[in-house]
């Protein structure tokens, strides 16, 4: 009866997904809207935000709630999905994207893989260590909204809860919206601490590796060794 009276509300219907999303079979999701302002959320939240529920097979959904001006979910909604699967048992429940300006920028700057990119981040403040041990993923540019971006993000969510797509945003995941956030937080501003200390005249110190493996052994943090061995010329 519930199911019946949730798809009244918005008209019913099922909209197939491209692929089945294991352990989400039945599950509702809070999404933002496509084309929807993060800022206006506030203001008018059932206009830009929606609830949607997948399928017994998780290989369709139908809107359930919100979107009350004839919205959608968000074209990165297979990204979402994708990462929301393999990270579900570990009590990861909030997947977050935006286009953090700093971190983008950094990805036009300086040719990154994985472990330079999180090594970067790492040696410009104390707490990038302490809030992403595991290090912040880089995917290189792929088709926004496609499923080969879906399915890169979801393997990398696997091994780090941090993944930056190259030239287009971050993409976080956390037990709540304010860890997801944190993390995007503490990651930006690393980025422009590193690209304020480049135009002020170039960089001359960073967080040494002796410090970082300080700072990991005294808060016994279970981090990337791989990315600690890592040299990014500064």
């Amino acid at each position: 009866e519930e199911k019946a009276s949730l798809d009244e509300k918005t008209g019913g219907g099922w909209i197939d997904l491209p692929t089945e999303y294991p352990n989400l079979e039945n599950d509702v999701f809070l999404i933002s809207g496509t084309g929807k302002f993060l800022r206006n959320i506030e203001l008018a939240p059932l206009e830009n935000i929606g609830f949607i529920r997948l399928n017994d097979k998780a290989s369709a959904y139908t809107i359930v709630g919100g979107f009350t001006k004839g919205g959608s979910p968000t074209s990165e909604l297979f990204a979402h999905l994708g990462s929301h699967s393999p990270i579900k048992e570990t009590g990861r429940r909030v997947v977050i994207h935006n286009h953090a300006t700093n971190l983008i920028t950094l990805t036009f700057v300086e040719e990154l893989t994985t472990e330079k990119l999180s090594k970067l981040l790492w040696q410009m403040q104390t707490e990038s260590i302490v809030i992403f041990p595991k290090g912040v993923e880089f995917i290189p540019w792929l088709v926004p909204g496609s499923m080969e971006i879906g399915i890169e993000t979801a393997k990398a969510c696997q091994k780090r809860t941090l993944v930056l797509w190259q030239h287009h945003g971050i993409f976080a995941t956390g037990k709540d919206p304010d860890e997801a956030m944190g993390q995007i937080h503490v990651a930006e501003k690393a980025a422009e601490i590193y690209l304020k200390a480049k135009a002020a005249g170039g960089i001359k110190s960073v967080i040494s590796d002796r410090q970082l493996l300080a700072l990991a052994e005294s808060l016994n943090l279970d981090y990337d060794k791989s990315i600690l061995e890592t040299k990014t010329g500064l």
